[in-house]
């Protein structure tokens, strides 16, 4: 006997199926609603899109104040785009009556940090570099302008890609270090790091000072710990101390280690800042790798004194 499946159960079932269909596509229109021109929803998450079908709302911007490096790196990338798209990006200066647009490219140091991303240059070092996409802007700067020259390079190498849209992750990152010469140094073994200092005399006038500045400067490009200057207890510890005090033997400059820190001294006509000079010279130029000043390192330097070597 066949049984017959009474109508109101069919029309319950097409009923529900209708709800499912229309609840999907609205669910579908919604999401679509909720994706911008200049990003996109994918598998792999979120997009910012720089040239997307032939069209771009990106600016490159500069700093109206900057040549040299940071010029050419913005008109290097705005070509790049330009040539592989079709489209070129606008491209104008921080001048501030100048219009702030919603998508930018910021090339180097610009009064946009002054509101947006700061950028710490001084970590990155002078061929360091860092790629960051923050709120539908791309800062790309480097430390110095050769960082910013290698960074401009390494975004158009990676992003920029012939016949097709140009996109970069939301909240992308991409930074990479100066690789210094002297990746560690110790006095002591105790390692040089940023609570380290440069201590000068009280009384110190322009001479030492700018000895100071020189040797901070010196440390910087080695080891990229730029230190602070300050004024006070030549006897403190963890410190490079430059110091009035004499070395007993008349005319040398004197340097030895005394617990965490390096003393700098002179009994020369020509003063301590003339020992930071030989410092410098023995010490750090042209020093590669790891190193440390032993707690009994003990150096004497003839200053004023010429030594002749006679032939045997």
């Amino acid at each position: 006997m066949t049984k017959r499946i009474p109508q109101v159960l069919i029309f319950i079932d097409i009923f529900i199926l209708l709800f499912l269909f229309s609840a999907c596509t609205d669910a579908t229109e919604n999401n679509d609603d909720a994706v911008t021109d200049s990003q996109e929803n994918t598998d792999d998450g979120e997009y910012l899109y720089i040239v997307k079908d032939g069209v771009t709302d990106f600016w490159v911007i500069r700093s109206d104040y900057t040549e040299g490096a940071e010029v050419q790196a913005a008109v290097a990338i705005r070509k790049a785009i330009g040539e592989a798209t079709g489209v070129e990006p606008g491209i104008t200066t921080d001048w501030e009556k100048n219009s702030i647009y919603e998508h930018e490219i910021i090339i180097g140091e610009t009064l946009r940090e002054e509101t947006g991303y700061k950028i710490d240059r001084v970590a990155l070092g002078e061929t360091g570099y860092i790629i960051k996409e923050v709120d539908g802007k791309i800062y790309i700067s480097g430390g110095m302008d050769p960082g910013t020259t290698l960074a401009a390079e390494y975004f158009i190498d990676t992003f920029v890609k012939p016949g097709g849209d140009i996109k970069i992750p939301v909240g992308y990152e991409y930074i990479v270090y100066h690789q210094y010469d002297i990746p560690e140094l110790y006095i002591n073994m105790n390692l040089v790091d940023d609570s380290y200092k440069i201590v000068i005399p009280e009384s110190s006038g322009k001479t030492i000072l700018d000895a100071a500045e020189k040797l901070r400067n010196a440390l910087y490009d080695k080891t990229g710990l730029m230190l602070e200057i300050v004024k006070g207890d030549t006897s403190a510890e963890k410190a490079f101390i430059i110091t009035f005090d004499k070395p007993e033997i008349d005319g040398v400059h004197e340097m030895y280690v005394n617990g965490s820190s390096l003393i700098l001294s002179s009994s020369s006509s020509q003063g301590p800042a003339a020992c930071v000079d030989t410092f410098i010279s023995m010490y750090l130029d042209g020093k590669t790798g790891k190193y440390n000043f032993p707690g009994d390192f003990h150096y004497l330097d003839l200053g004023d004194y010429i030594i002749i070597n006679y032939p045997d």
